[in-house]
């Protein structure tokens, strides 16, 4: 039998009258009248607090999704699939991310210290009384919350197994009701109304393509577009190379290595940026409070062109925490060595990342 999911749009009536409108007979596909704004609405933060193993049992990464692991890995992808692109499009193996098209782009700012009820945060629930029900979104004034059902068995995938139920396809499905769609009555889009256990809805398909892009209007040609991202870890710097950026005032914006409060803003951002190379090129400090993850550029513009594509971002700051600790060393001392000959010493620890480098007396050793 076929679960379904359910919005609830808000608790004002005219919302919820919204939501059960017929759509269009020119469309396949359903809106609720409602659409985020830039700057405080597209942002969201995983309070990861499943209670199955098998939520949090993916130990596969992705160079084009940085850092982070387990459901909060599957709730990130599903809410890039629906961005205007995302990095080189890589980083699932059954389809591309970020199929959007359009002048709307999802942005993940890291980890928040508690569920809430406020803030575009996504949590588990305990149960949600039974009927069916995997997920479901709860927008009104100016934040959305989204809710897995925890009396389920959920996966983080990669793979699809039998009895589990796909975090990210049933968070791809409502990511689409958080930025303004109801169902769609054609088989096979991510937006229908039902699935069997939510892997047919991780790829976003033509009638949810024209569903985004008719909320926020196709990819703008002057819209904010990053192209490349270079990180160097010894100066502490990263470089955008893109296009449309404006000259001076930009911001760019980091996912947060800390977990934020409710309250908080989630996302790190570096105001004030000019841009060099024709509106082509960006370099800033890495900020103490960049995590992994993704990176956007917000221009000075108005409007969805102004924010960018969301692009990886590997800077060597893993969540969590982001400092590293030794937790052994072998051997302990080491006899001064005959030239030519070498010494293997083994140091254990937790949160090594690729720019980890060792140092014997402040002298790096080399990579």
């Amino acid at each position: 039998m076929n679960k379904k999911h359910f919005l609830l749009p808000s608790l004002a009536i005219g919302a919820a009258a919204l939501l059960l409108a017929p759509a269009r007979e020119s469309y396949a596909f359903s809106k609720l009248g409602t659409a985020l704004n830039v700057s405080s609405e597209r942002d969201f933060r995983i309070f990861n607090n499943f209670a199955d193993s098998t939520a949090n049992d993916n130990t596969i990464g992705s160079t084009n999704f940085p850092g982070w692991l387990g459901a909060e890995l599957a709730i990130w992808k599903g809410a890039a699939e629906w961005n205007s692109s995302h990095g080189d499009g890589s980083g699932d193996p059954t389809q591309n991310i970020g199929d959007g098209g359009a002048n709307f782009d999802f942005v993940f700012a890291g980890r928040s210290t508690i569920a809430g009820q406020a803030g575009q945060i996504v949590a588990a629930i305990p149960s949600c009384g039974g009927g069916g029900t995997f997920a479901y979104v709860v927008s009104g004034g100016n934040n959305w919350l989204m809710r897995f059902c925890d009396e389920w068995t959920w996966s983080d995938g990669p793979g699809a197994p039998i009895g589990q139920i796909d975090i990210q396809g049933i968070g791809c499905h409502e990511f689409g009701h958080s930025l303004g769609l109801g169902h769609s009555t054609v088989s096979g889009a991510t937006m229908v109304g039902s699935t069997a256990n939510g892997f047919d809805q991780r790829s976003i398909e033509a009638d949810d393509m024209a569903a985004v892009q008719c909320v926020y209007n196709p990819k703008d040609p002057n819209k904010v577009q990053i192209d490349a991202v270079s990180v160097d870890l010894g100066m502490g710097t990263i470089t955008i190379t893109g296009q449309n950026f404006t000259a001076t005032n930009n911001q760019v914006w980091f996912t947060n290595l800390n977990d934020t409060a409710q309250s908080a803003e989630p996302k790190v951002i570096v105001s004030g940026v000019s841009s060099t190379g024709g509106g082509t090129s960006i370099t800033v400090s890495i900020p103490v409070d960049a995590s992994d993850g993704e990176v956007h550029v917000k221009s000075s513009a108005t409007g969805g062109k102004s924010l960018s594509n969301s692009w990886p971002a590997d800077l060597g700051q893993p969540p969590g925490g982001g400092v590293f600790d030794v937790t052994g060393i072998s051997p302990l001392t080491v006899d001064a060595l005959i030239p030519g000959t070498a010494q293997t010493v083994t140091i254990s620890g937790n949160k090594f990342t690729s720019g980890t480098t060792v140092s014997i007396d402040l002298v790096p050793l080399p990579a």
